[in-house]
């Protein structure tokens, strides 16, 4: 199940599932086009500025990802 809220990019949709699991979904098509585990839950909506995407998990941290590859 998705968790957390869907933000979008563009034609990226970015959601979280359950298994801590963060993606990058082609808005026009659906397909997947990155995929980034986290190892924590993520309930929170991702933040994006310019080309990157700020990902903060429940129990503290943050990921900074390349809106484009996923890539830290």
């Amino acid at each position: 199940p998705i968790v957390a809220p869907i933000a979008r990019v563009g034609d990226f949709q970015f959601l979280a599932s359950e298994d801590f699991t963060f993606y990058a979904i082609n808005a026009n098509n659906g397909s997947v086009l990155w995929e980034f585990v986290t190892g924590m839950p993520i309930r929170r909506a991702p933040v994006a500025i310019g080309k990157y995407l700020f990902v903060a998990p429940d129990r503290g941290g943050l990921f900074c990802l390349d809106v484009a590859t996923g890539q830290p």
